[in-house]
């Protein structure tokens, strides 16, 4: 096939691909090795000595990128560059191959093809190197086609380019407007698509509003693989408020835990005596900050590496540096917290929020003793729910304090209501703390689902028996609810929490733990005295069954035997009967051979020296 293309040309719309992809995704890894293998490339093709295309570079090719592509996935509703740059890598992986194949398997015509969709896909984030190297390749590509063809293919070409430029240029417009305008935009929403804000140990107020947005309110954050349904998921209790800029700081007081028990690969750290119930496994699809999410008063938690991690007071467990993916928590008690549990921390109430909460007080009906908690509890709750409205969007003031704009207002979401329940609590004489986390998960298959919407702050307080309960002051109607899941993210969901669940299983460690069991039971089966006994046993059942088998076939056999004796003897009387009657008597003693040999072969003979033959043949296999 006769080329249409010079190799010089071909190489300069590469390298204008690789420049323009490297201007707007800044991998200098990738843009290194493929000006490199180009450029070794011509060399090759200079000599004369291209590499020989082999197809399943082509395919294995895919494997990285693949890989790639799926480490960093999207969040629902929201477009991350790299759905466009980790494509546009491979097509430059393609060309970059077809290149140094130039007559041995590779086409010119690939390499333009490739390389054009690599400058188109990186106008996604258009500047002026890429629009600089868009023109070279473009000019290069029709002179060096115009060189070969007539002036009408030519325009044909010129034509056929314009109109693909305007096409594509209206996809990347729509991409982009999909996108952010700048880069450092979508690398922040890419941020928020991919971390959980607002479980530091800062906790600031108004900033789980970001996790009820249409953008990410369906973001799978948690999957909890438990029949009991976790009702919350604490991640961190705070204790003292800060007034003026609506900061919950969590305590600094906290004791290490160091590895009990494991789950497997997972080392077990108990806040207090052993609790004998199940370990249930927790699966993040996030990056945290520093909090391990368990439900209030879990026994402790589980996970990979380190040898001991810090128990704070308010009843919640941290690591430092970045949280694992996945742990295990054992739950099912109620805690005393030995850390706070005569504590006057949870008592703390900013001087400059009394009034307020005197006020506040005063309006719900609350009493000051502490015999009337319950009663109290009650009256708030039903003050929420009344005279307050669940909004996500508080006209805050940096002169006001934002729990007084709440309070003023009469509107705020679960952040407010909690934070001044809290306070409000503590000004009763009731330790409380706020926590922040995940309440009411949604039901999957066979396990929970917290999305962000679910994200929540609630109250816990100490009650008379010196044990910490939960108390939700939002109310019930004004939580959020979000959109129903298609069909098609239904099944989507399931497949990736099968997918989670099966290489947990796969690589947790606990499957290994059974194994040594198996083996250790195994071990202690074989020297039992019983085990022995019931194989000597089964061996002499074994040998008797067979015995029994062959006597009944040594009986089923003679008794065909006698039949066939007796069926021939039948019919040596009859032969004999009528060769007596013809005059052939056979005399006493002689055998039946020596008996048929003297008869001599006779029509009338015939059939009864048959009969005779066929008594030698099947009694005495004689003849």
């Amino acid at each position: 096939m006769k080329r249409v293309g010079s190799n010089e040309g071909a190489l300069i719309i590469l390298v204008a691909a690789i420049v323009a992809l490297f201007s707007v995704s800044q991998v200098l890894l990738l843009a290194f090795l493929a000006l490199g293998f180009s450029l070794w490339g011509y060399r090759r093709l200079r000599l004369g000595k291209p590499v020989k295309l082999h197809r399943i570079w082509l395919y294995l090719g895919i494997l990285p990128f693949a890989i790639w592509f799926v480490a960093f996935p999207n969040a629902p509703g929201t477009f991350s560059p790299l759905f466009i740059y980790i494509p546009a890598w491979y097509f430059l992986y393609i060309a970059v191959v077809e290149w140094m194949c130039l007559g041995r398997g590779g086409r010119i015509v690939f390499v333009w093809f490739d390389a054009f969709v690599v400058l188109f896909l990186s106008s996604f984030e258009w500047n002026v190197t890429a629009t600089v190297a868009f023109a070279v390749a473009l000019g290069t590509f029709l002179i060096d086609v115009r060189s070969r063809k007539s002036l009408k293919l030519w325009l044909f070409f010129l034509a056929l380019s314009v109109l693909g430029f305007a096409v594509l240029s209206q996809l990347v417009l729509q991409a982009r407007a999909i996108g952010r305008s700048t880069r450092a935009e979508r690398y922040e929403s890419y941020y928020q698509n991919r971390s959980l804000m607002g479980f530091s140990k800062v906790g600031k107020l108004g900033t789980f509003g970001l996790n009820y947005s249409d953008r990410l309110e369906r973001s799978v954050v948690f999957r909890i693989y438990s029949k009991r349904m976790p009702v919350y998921l604490k991640g961190i209790a705070y204790e003292r408020y800060l007034p003026g800029v609506g900061l919950w700081k969590q305590s600094d007081r906290h004791r290490f835990l160091q590895t009990g028990r494991f789950v497997g690969d997972y080392g077990g750290f108990e806040n207090g005596e052993a609790v004998d119930s199940n370990a249930v496994w927790i699966r993040s699809t996030l990056a945290l900050e520093d909090a391990l999410f368990a439900p209030p008063g879990a026994a402790g938690v589980a996970i990979q590496g380190p040898d001991s991690i810090p128990y704070y007071a308010g009843d919640f467990y941290q690591m430092e540096g970045n949280t694992p993916r996945d742990w295990y928590y054992w739950d099912g008690v109620r805690t005393r917290d030995s850390l706070a549990f005569s504590d006057t921390a949870w008592l703390g109430v900013p001087s400059s929020l009394e009034g307020l909460l005197d006020s506040a007080s005063k309006e719900m009906g609350l009493s000051m003793s502490r015999d009337s908690l319950y009663s109290n509890l009650k009256k708030m709750r039903s003050a929420f729910r009344e005279k307050f409205v669940y909004s996500l969007h508080l006209p805050l003031s940096k002169r006001e304090d934002p729990l007084r704009t709440f309070y003023r207002t009469r509107q705020g979401f679960c952040e407010y209501f909690a934070s001044f329940s809290t306070l409000l609590l503590r000004r009763m004489g009731i330790p409380a703390r706020y926590a922040t986390g995940f309440a009411y998960p949604e039901p999957g298959s066979g396990y929970w689902i917290f999305y962000r919407r679910n994200a929540h702050a609630w109250v816990e307080f100490l009650d008379p028996e010196g044990f910490w309960n939960t108390f939700d002051p939002t109310p019930m109607a004004a939580r959020p609810v979000g959109k129903d899941a298609t069909l098609l993210e239904r099944y989507a969901e399931r497949f990736r929490s099968a997918a989670s669940l099966f290489f947990h299983e796969l690589t947790e460690g606990r499957w290994r733990a059974s194994l040594d069991a198996l083996g250790n039971w195994t071990s202690r089966l074989l020297e039992s005295l019983w085990l022995r006994i019931g194989l000597l046993l089964i061996l002499v059942g074994l040998v008797a069954w067979r015995i029994v088998l062959r006597l009944q076939k040594i009986r089923k056999d003679r008794e065909n035997i006698s039949l066939r004796i007796l069926e021939l003897r039948k019919s040596l009387k009859k032969a004999e009967s009528g060769l007596r009657s013809l005059g052939y008597v056979r005399e006493p003693g002689e055998t039946v051979q020596k008996f048929m040999q003297r008869i001599p072969n006779t029509p009338k003979t015939a059939s009864y020296s048959k009969m005779l033959c066929s008594y030698c043949e099947n009694r005495w296999k004689s003849v």
